[in-house]
């Protein structure tokens, strides 16, 4: 266990620190159980200020954005219940950095915008230093995101097929987009393909890509299967850089897909991914995407859930 800093409660710190560790193995329901424990226990004694860090801990480590905005939505309200304000000063505003992405991640960029507003101002109260620079780079670079998205600056990107010259490129960008899904322990081909099977993945594929300036930032395949007299569009491999991941690339990688599947003849798209991946299911779902039925895929250590959604 690392030191417990000066003034900081032990019994809490220690709390804190088996979380991590439960996190860090992989045991994230584990961690969520207590860090919801240690949470009802400063709450019992209408202790604000360390609920309001526990609740910013259970937020970083919860992979599932519905709960993770749970979370971040408690540790600002506790946050706010705390009477002296020079208490909470050097956190909050990364509380509400973290509350705006997951309103992004949800979709409501209104309330995301206002809560990166938010947190700027109270950014300014920090003392001048890295830590300072660190907070406010980072809610500067979500507000730019969203305002790349919501003042419609399509025109600053390209959308085209991908060709063999990209492949380079294109393998590092769903490396990087499927990262996160591989330190769920989630063993998604995307993690660590290489670029012989990046090639081999796009053969019967139209595959396309979204650049700015040069940069690919994300990149969709579809391919058109026939079951039983069913002709539909499988939609694979949507990947978006994850420095972009707050600008709406995603939602207009499936409307791509969409849009060619009806110009392909297909009324429907279907597509698969990981049961354990609860909030990228969420995210298809909103999109109208409905479950259809389960698959094992060779070699893989999840179910996959099959998704479609019939085009209108």
């Amino acid at each position: 266990m690392r030191p417990v800093p000066p003034g900081f409660d032990a019994g809490v710190w220690e709390q804190l620190e088996r979380g991590r560790a439960q996190a860090s193995s992989g045991d994230v329901a584990g961690a969520g159980e207590l860090y919801r424990d240690a949470y009802e226990a400063c709450r019992a004694r209408q202790d604000h200020y360390y609920a309001s860090v526990i609740a910013h801990q259970a937020g970083v480590a919860e992979p599932e954005v519905a709960k993770k905005h749970e979370w971040n939505l408690i540790a600002v309200a506790e946050a706010d219940a705390v009477a002296d304000r020079t208490r909470v000063r050097d956190f909050y505003a990364s509380n509400l950095n973290n509350l705006g992405m997951t309103y992004a991640r949800l979709g409501e960029r209104a309330r995301a915008k206002e809560t990166f507003d938010r947190a700027l101002r109270h950014a300014a109260e920090l003392a001048p230093g890295a830590y300072a620079d660190q907070v406010r780079g980072g809610i500067e670079r979500n507000l730019a995101r969203l305002s790349t998205e919501d003042s419609g600056t399509e025109a600053e990107t390209s959308v085209r097929r991908a060709t063999d010259d990209d492949v380079p490129a294109l393998t590092r960008l769903i490396n990087a987009a499927y990262r996160a899904l591989g330190e769920m322990g989630l063993n998604f081909t995307g993690v660590t393909q290489d670029e012989a099977t990046t090639r081999m993945r796009m053969n019967g594929c139209e595959v396309f890509v979204i650049e700015r300036r040069d940069t690919l930032i994300g990149s969709v395949k579809i391919r058109i299967r026939d079951d039983d007299g069913l002709r539909y569009a499988e939609m694979t491999q949507l990947a978006v850089d994850p420095a972009q991941q707050l600008g709406g690339l995603g939602t207009r990688l499936v409307g791509l897909v969409e849009k060619r599947a009806m110009e392909l003849g297909v009324d429907r798209v279907r597509l698969d991914t990981a049961i354990p991946a609860r909030d990228l299911v969420r995210w298809y779902e909103r999109r109208g995407y409905a479950a259809m039925g389960e698959i094992q895929r060779e070699g893989k250590n999840y179910r996959s859930v099959i998704l479609e959604k019939v085009l209108s």
